[in-house]
């Protein structure tokens, strides 16, 4: 037998609160609903406050996003004027109109993009619900009411940033969500060399770059007007897979650097040739080192000195 913990709504104050109540049985997946039961039940028409304990509010989000459809617990919340005292950075942006390429009002794209994410990665979920936050600071309305939020990102990361330090989140899961959103506008074009491809792989890595595509998914599923990736993107997937897979099939022998030209810089036949060899191959392999004589030549001879103050 445990604590349980449940939001209530007590007449007597005219206040939903956090109650602890002793000797009940942990229910699963947990009592978090009640509070949107209480909600359905009194209307909106009585004063309603959350929990003054960080943790709880936190634990309340994460709860939230779990669920099958967030937006749903968001607009009730909403409704019953809890949202705006405790996310009025989301609630800012209700009423804001986009433009051509969304059917919704900035909030309501944030909402049904949390949706549209995987519903088993909160964090993935809550960058989805923040991406777009900072569109309320750079929404600039043009002719035909079309609006632009040149740089939105940055007021976006600004935006996350606050509300996960106000709620407590981990440093690790602050660092993953404040990533993405800041970094969701990534852009391709099809003047993207290997080399570029390589260098945006590696400065992403693998797990981020799925991430980022997954939170482009969500968003573009939350616009209410395509479901499916813009087509630079899938243009910039392709790209990224044929890299990989050139990569992966590279030998010594493709390098533009062979032993004739390592023993012109200094080098003699033997281990140390060999290792300089597999250290280059690995390199342009992960991208670290464009195949180009000239690059491998200068990494070369960084690695000689390396291998002659050792043996000195």
């Amino acid at each position: 037998m445990r604590k349980s913990q449940h939001f209530w709504f007590r007449p007597s104050t005219g206040r939903l609160q956090w109650i602890v109540t002793g000797n009940q049985p942990l229910k699963s997946p947990g009592p978090w609903p009640a509070i949107f039961r209480q909600i359905r039940e009194i209307g909106t028409d009585h004063a309603l406050e959350l929990p003054q304990s960080r943790a709880l509010q936190r634990k309340l989000l994460i709860r939230i996003v779990q669920t099958e459809q967030p937006s749903q617990c968001f607009e009730m919340l909403r409704k019953a004027g809890i949202l705006e005292v405790w996310l009025p950075e989301l609630t800012a942006a209700r009423g804001l109109k986009q433009n051509r390429f969304h059917e919704h009002d900035i909030y309501y794209h944030s909402l049904y993009a949390c949706d549209a994410a995987p519903a088993d990665d909160v964090e993935l979920r809550l960058s989805a619900l923040f991406h777009d936050l900072g569109k309320v600071d750079t929404r600039v309305e043009g002719p035909g009411g079309e609006a632009t939020f040149h740089r939105h990102e940055i007021y976006s990361t600004r935006h996350a940033r606050r509300i996960l330090n106000r709620l407590d989140f981990p440093l690790n899961s602050r660092e993953r969500i404040l990533f993405l959103v800041r970094h969701h506008m990534f852009h391709y074009t099809g003047d993207w060399s290997d080399r570029a491809i390589r260098r945006f792989s590696r400065k992403v890595g693998p797990a981020a770059l799925n991430d980022l595509i997954a939170l482009r998914k969500a968003d573009r599923r939350g616009s209410g007007r395509k479901a499916k990736l813009p087509r630079a993107i899938q243009r910039m997937i392709q790209h990224i897979r044929r890299v990989e897979n050139s990569d992966a099939r590279l030998k010594v022998s493709d390098l533009k650097i062979n032993g004739h030209i390592l023993m012109g810089m200094g080098y003699t036949p033997g281990p140390a040739m060999g290792r300089t060899m597999k250290v280059l191959l690995s390199e342009v392999q992960q991208g670290k080192l464009q195949n180009q004589q000239s690059d491998l030549e200068e990494r070369a001879r960084g690695l000689l000195t390396h291998e002659t103050e050792m043996v000195s």
